[in-house]
């Protein structure tokens, strides 16, 4: 609570130093309380009714901000490949005081008070075999204001045989850096029915991006064990490296009228997910291509097989390319 206030009084505290023009300058960082977006629907799949069928799985990896509406009925959460630390895949569900349209739920209420949430669609469950799990990712704080102890993340199931939400999974505010996973068995005959649901939610402050958790690799499948939860994949954890030195972009005009910006390599930050060191997975690393205008200005087509077999398994590790001058 006291963060809260702090974040929130602190514009209002540098407004009346700016007005003094004896006092020291002072710089602070706070909490983000405002992300200013349009939701635009039309960029993700087309909406459907039908139930979804198994499995359902999403990593939340497409580039748009928004969840897919083939998978989840509403859209509050913030999709993105920034906010969280060493994701087990690049890409995260981010939980905050944000809604759709990127604005505080509520700009005065700094109080635990139920913030985003995210629903599945309705799932066919009515033919399962036999253990069904539902199992996912979360970090809580990663890159933005971390939870309190009085907040928490936690997990629904809805019943569509009785029309009602139950809590199956939760945790409180921690001070966790890195993701956890869970793995929750669907085992109630009212719950392995056609129209099953089940829903995240966080609680914090509706005032900001206070109160942050991140969500990723969430997989409902059946046929399952507790043992297989930790999956087997090569993935990329954070958005590719900038081109250029010490930018991320430059007007066009200005680009030859600079000193030498383009970088000589460029780094790569990915997992070996449950993947021994040694194994081969021939993945031909590097390859790439720099083209503008339909011209070609730099490639590289024959990569390296042997670049990625002695990384560790499931640390965050990086390997970097050579890049030829464009």
């Amino acid at each position: 609570m006291k963060n809260r206030i702090f974040n929130s009084l602190l514009a209002i505290g540098l407004i009346f130093l700016s007005g003094n023009v004896l006092a020291q300058p002072v710089e602070e960082l706070g909490s983000v309380t405002a992300r200013p977006q349009t939701y635009t629907p039309a960029k993700v799949k087309k909406k459907t009714t039908a139930s979804v069928a198994l499995p359902f799985f999403d990593d939340f990896s497409y580039d748009q901000n928004y969840p897919d509406t083939s998978l989840w009925e509403d859209a509050n959460v913030y999709i993105n490949q920034t906010y969280s630390i060493a994701p087990p895949t690049l890409g995260v569900a981010t939980f905050d005081g944000l809604n759709k349209d990127g604005l505080p739920y509520d700009i005065s209420r700094l109080s635990t008070d139920s913030a985003d949430v995210l629903t599945s669609r309705p799932i066919d469950l009515s033919n399962t075999i036999d253990s069904t799990y539902l199992s996912f990712f979360w970090q809580a704080g990663g890159l933005g204001e971390r939870p309190e102890a009085i907040d928490s993340f936690n997990l629904k199931f809805y019943s569509p045989q009785t029309q009602t939400w139950s809590r199956v999974w939760g945790v409180f505010g921690v001070d966790s850096t890195g993701f956890k996973q869970v793995m929750i068995p669907v085992t109630k005959s009212q719950h392995l029915r056609d129209g099953f649901k089940f829903r995240f939610t966080a609680y914090g402050a509706q005032a900001g991006a206070f109160d942050t958790w991140n969500l990723d690799y969430v997989r409902l499948d059946d046929q399952r064990t507790k043992k297989d939860g930790p999956f087997t994949e090569p993935a990329f954890t954070r958005p590719h490296a900038s081109l250029l030195k010490n930018f991320q972009s430059v007007p066009w005009f200005h680009y030859n009228t600079l000193a030498p910006i383009e970088n000589k390599s460029t780094l790569f930050h990915y997992y070996r997910r449950n993947i021994a060191p040694g194994q081969a997975l021939n993945l031909n690393l590097c390859i790439y291509q720099i083209s503008a205008f339909g011209n070609v200005l730099a490639s590289n087509n024959t990569g390296d097989a042997t670049k990625d077999n002695s990384h560790n398994p499931n640390v965050e590790t990086l390997f970097d390319c050579a890049i030829n001058s464009f």
